[in-house]
């Protein structure tokens, strides 16, 4: 390829009282240059793989694809992620940076900003400025491109508006299947370009809720972890197709598979992640297979694990492309040998966000790791002998938590912490977690504060009632009356637990839907949700609450016929509307117009509800209800046209 240099300025940007300014290179690409590919296995456990040793019942290796990259790779087959959650582990992952320091702390409180409201680059960002096309294949809700980590990639391809799963609660996903036979035939179209590229690809199948892709010999579709395990193999194979399509059989391409984070299934009472920060869910898989020719002596078993924030510098290192050095990253280039001084970090904010328990924080060194956060006192593991993290060292060994605790308060003393964009999710069938953080709210709460806060681990029955309680709600295993049932155990709790109330709310709003129980008794139902909402509302500051309460007097008019509770949700989404007005991520509201609109065109209005239904698209942000929204449209002119209202 023949291009001259150029130089192009992307932003001067202000950060406390000072300015940055970062530039990038657009070279002409040498001949040869490497190839990118990274394979991004999103809740994949390191011990459940072939070549770590797992075997299912029958002795076979669930992962003969990865297995046998794995000959192929250097020693180290493991790495540590800095958080049990897919949207702050992938950020890490392509920034090099933990999750304090480029802001995305959650999966669905934060975007990432734009080139103009950052001074750190992505890593499709440095790679597309040094002429790679790069692109992106995701299977999974939390990475879809409004979360902000498309910049750089020329094609960002995910979930879409196709894939929401009406009534599952459980994110939007796309089959292994699909996103690696589209990944694939964009290969086949980009291969014989004059320019080297780079892959990601995200592959969610392994994320509960598992199906099963069976048959697999001994494994029970019946048992949960065997569920699992079905997703693995199935990831396995899909893996083993991607890998095949590599042009001269990958020997130029660089090709890291890694996970974002595990899976707890059961470890330590926890069955999904984002709870706690054990093994379980923060030790994951790693291959990296260098093209012919670089050095990989330093990539050794015996050493510490590779971290997610260790990608970033290492593939700019072996594809020689320019670090951006405007902020320092907390990565190491894999290639060199690691620092005596080792550190891993990690964090969870989760507990917090959404039952408001505390936030929990570790750090490991080379032998040792400390968890700590909230009321449950420390912990201490000798992490490399004791996998399962079972022998709890922290009383014998008071030096150690000592000095790894001043290991994390100088980790969160440092320079350079960093803001997201605040996110408010709307509520629907495709949120499965629903509580969490509202916008404005703390991003983290106090040390002190912290201290107070009950540990996720001490609240296990209240996490499991609430999991029964969403499966109650499924539309397949409706049963609102068993959900109400689990959660009326911890009433006591449920207003300092946002996830607690809003499910309380949704169970009883539910069991005022079924058809099944007189009018009057549907109506105590109904009024009931309402007032929870309402407390929701008033204690959490959740805009979604409003547009609940509102959902209520849908229910009531449903079930009545009567005008009132029509003129009751005009009248509420007007004030509201008219308060949110420049207020911070209140200023959206497109669901709280849809109500309304959906009210008017009730009552006869139809002019009325078009103007709400097109302001209401005008700022949604969510591609698949922006379709929906613009279905509703078509349809009401039709309605206005058939009735001779207009054109």
């Amino acid at each position: 390829m023949k291009r001259r240099a150029l130089l192009v300025l992307l932003g001067l940007i202000a950060i406390g009282g000072g300015a940055a300014v970062y530039w990038f290179t657009i070279r002409s690409v040498p001949p040869g240059r490497i190839n990118v590919l990274i394979i991004s296995l999103d809740t994949v456990r390191a011990d459940r793989m072939g070549f770590n040793g797992y075997r299912l019942p029958d002795g076979s290796s669930p992962t003969p694809n990865l297995d046998k990259l794995a000959k192929r790779c250097a020693a180290m087959t493991e790495a540590v992620t800095p958080a049990p959650l897919t949207l702050p582990a992938h950020a890490s992952l392509l920034t090099g940076l933990y999750p304090d320091r480029h802001g995305l702390r959650e999966n669905d409180s934060f975007r990432m900003p734009g080139p103009d409201g950052r001074r750190f680059s992505l890593l499709a960002e440095d790679l597309s400025a040094e002429g790679y096309h790069c692109a992106a294949f995701v299977s999974g809700q939390p990475l879809e491109e409004r979360y902000g980590l498309a910049p750089g990639f020329s094609h960002y391809e995910d979930t879409g508006a196709q894939q929401n799963p009406v009534g599952r609660l459980t994110f939007r996903e796309l089959p292994a299947k699909h996103t690696v036979g589209r990944a694939i035939a964009h290969l086949e179209r980009v291969t014989d370009e004059d320019r080297p590229f780079f892959f990601f690809v995200h592959l969610f199948d392994a994320h509960d809720p598992y199906d099963w892709h069976g048959p697999h010999g001994q494994l029970d579709p019946g048992k949960r972890v065997d569920r699992y395990m079905s997703e693995i193999i199935h990831v396995d194979a899909q893996v083993g197709r991607l890998l095949k399509a590599l042009p001269d059989d990958g020997r130029n391409t660089l090709i890291i598979v890694v996970a974002d984070h595990g899976e707890g299934l059961g470890d330590h009472g926890e069955h999904t992640h984002g709870f706690t920060l054990h093994q379980s869910t923060l030790r994951v898989p790693f291959l990296l297979r260098a093209p012919e020719g670089v050095d990989v002596s330093n990539l050794s078993a015996s050493g510490p694990p590779a971290r997610l924030v260790d990608v970033y510098p290492t593939v700019l290192a072996v594809t020689a492309v320019p670090m951006n050095e405007v902020v320092e990253r907390d990565g190491r280039n894999l290639l060199e040998p690691p620092p005596e001084d080792w550190h891993a970090f990690a964090e969870t904010l989760y507990p917090y966000y959404q039952f408001g328990y505390a936030h929990q924080r570790c750090c490991q060194d080379r032998d040792r790791k400390v968890i700590t956060g909230g009321t449950k006192a420390d912990e201490l593991f000798a992490w490399r002998t004791d996998r399962a993290e079972e022998d709890d060292l922290a009383p014998g060994e008071p030096k150690r938590v000592r000095g790894l605790r001043a290991w994390i308060n100088r980790h969160v003393a440092r320079p350079g912490r960093a803001a997201a964009i605040d996110v408010n999710v709307q509520q629907g069938a495709s949120v499965p977690y629903m509580g969490g953080r509202t916008v404005g709210t703390p991003v983290e709460p106090t040390s002190s504060g912290n201290l107070k806060l009950p540990a996720a681990q001490d609240r296990w029955k209240v996490i499991k009632a609430l999991d029964d309680a969403r499966r109650y709600l499924r539309p397949e295993t409706m049963d609102p009356k068993e959900a109400s049932l689990a959660l009326s155990a911890f009433k006591e709790e449920r207003d300092q637990n946002p996830a607690l109330l809003w499910w309380s709310a949704r169970a009883v709003q539910m069991q005022g839907r079924d058809e099944k129980v007189g009018t009057q008794t549907r109506l105590l139902y109904l009024n009931e949700a309402g007032t929870l909402y309402a407390r929701h509302l008033s204690r959490f500051k959740d805009p979604r609450a409003f547009d609940a309460g509102l959902g209520i007097l849908f229910d009531i008019y449903d079930l009545t016929g009567e005008r009132k509770p029509l003129l009751s949700i005009v009248k509420r989404a007007t004030g509201e509307l008219a308060l949110a007005t420049g207020a911070p991520g209140r200023e959206k509201r497109s669901r709280t117009l849809l109500l309304r609109g959906r009210a008017r065109e009730a009552l006869g209005e139809l002019e009325a509800a078009l103007d709400d239904y097109r302001e209401a698209r005008r700022r949604e942000a969510d591609p698949g209800r922006k379709q929906r929204l613009t279905g509703k449209i078509e349809g009401l002119k039709r309605t206005r046209r058939q009735s001779g209202l207009g054109k």
